[in-house]
C-alpha cells in the first residue's frame, strides 16, 4: 500500500473481518450448547463493540484514502499532460529525440507507478472487507485448535 492511512485502513479491515469471524464462531458455539447464555451475551457484546470500533476507524480512514486517491489522480493527470506536451514539442522540432526519450522515460515511470497506486487505493476505498486486499507475503492468523470440553464425572 502506498502509505500510512491505507496501511491503517487495511489493518482495520483485517481486524473487523477477524472479529466478525469470532462472532460467527460464537454463534455456532451457542447453537451447539457449548457456551452458556451469559457467556454468549458477554462475548457478543464485546465483539459487537470491537466491530463497531473497527468500522468507525475504517470509515474515518476511508476519507483519508479518498483524499490520497484524489492526489494520485491529479499527479497522474499532470504527468500525462507533461508527456503530451513533450511529444508535441518534439513533433514541432522544438526539442530533439534524445530529450523526448530521457524526459519521457521519467514521466512514463511515474505514470506506471501512479497507476498502480491508483488501482490499490481505489480498491481500498471500495472495500467492505480485507479479502483480496492483502499485500504479498501476508499470512493470516492460523485457525485456533478446537477446544476440548472436559466432562465432569460425578
Amino acid at each position: 500500500m502506498p502509505d500510512e492511512p491505507s496501511a491503517e485502513m487495511l489493518a482495520a479491515l483485517v481486524e473487523r473481518d477477524r472479529v466478525r469471524e469470532y462472532l460467527s464462531r460464537l454463534d455456532g458455539l451457542k447453537a451447539d450448547g457449548s457456551v452458556t447464555e451469559e457467556q454468549y451475551e458477554t462475548a457478543h457484546a464485546d465483539y459487537a463493540q470491537r466491530i463497531d470500533a473497527a468500522s468507525s476507524r475504517v470509515e474515518e480512514l476511508r476519507q483519508q484514502v479518498e483524499a490520497q486517491l484524489d492526489d494520485v489522480r491529479r499527479s497522474l493527470d499532470s504527468h500525462r499532460s507533461q508527456l503530451g506536451k513533450l511529444e508535441a514539442r518534439f513533433r514541432v522540432q522544438e526539442i530533439p529525440l534524445t530529450r523526448l526519450q530521457s524526459d519521457g522515460v521519467q514521466h512514463r515511470r511515474a505514470i506506471r507507478s501512479l497507476q498502480e497506486q491508483e488501482q490499490q487505493l481505489a480498491s481500498l476505498v471500495d472495500a467492505e472487507s480485507a479479502e483480496g486486499l492483502t499485500e504479498p507475503g501476508y499470512e493470516p492468523e492460523p485457525e485456533p485448535a478446537p477446544v476440548q470440553r472436559e466432562t465432569v464425572r460425578r
